[in-house]
Order: C-alpha cells, then sequence, then structure tokens
C-alpha cells in the first residue's frame, strides 16, 4: 500500500498500518485507528455535491472555506477559492 504523494502524514500512515499489524492490543489499535482515520480525513479530496436542476451545494462551513454562494453564475463559480482549513 504504497502511495504516489510521499509526505510526513503518508509516511506515519504507513507506519500505523504497519504497527497495527503487530499488535492486538485493543487500546493500541483504537488510538492508532483514530490517528489513521484523521490522517485520511484530512488527505481526501472534497468534490462539491450539485443538484441537479437547482443551484446549491451541501458543504460543512468547518471543513471547507471559501464557498460563496451564487445564484446567478452557479454553486462553483469560485470552487478555485475553497480551502480545507489547517487545524
Amino acid at each position: 500500500m504504497d502511495s504516489v504523494v510521499g509526505n510526513d502524514q503518508t509516511r506515519r500512515y504507513r507506519q500505523i498500518i504497519d504497527t497495527l499489524d503487530q499488535t492486538a492490543d485493543p487500546d493500541i489499535v483504537r488510538d492508532l485507528l483514530v490517528e489513521a482515520e484523521a490522517i485520511l480525513a484530512d488527505q481526501v479530496v472534497i468534490l462539491p455535491l450539485i443538484l441537479s436542476g437547482q443551484v446549491g451545494i451541501a458543504y460543512w462551513p468547518e471543513a471547507v472555506t471559501g464557498v460563496r454562494i451564487n445564484p446567478i453564475q452557479g454553486p462553483l463559480w469560485n470552487v478555485d477559492t475553497w480551502r480545507v482549513p489547517r487545524r
């Protein structure tokens, strides 16, 4: 399970997976899974949801910044300014 992206998060994710393969301690497994899921959630691509025939999108304001609703230009008019906020 190699990644084409080589950064600290993908390397840490690989370490977590390797450690999970070697441990049966439920407390360690739980903590590692929480960390792995956080890494995955931070790495996913956010795709806008568009309702056919209607102008609108669904998003979490705490997860995406820069979204500005514009019924004239459509829901994606400023998608190039959308960002995932730093945590």
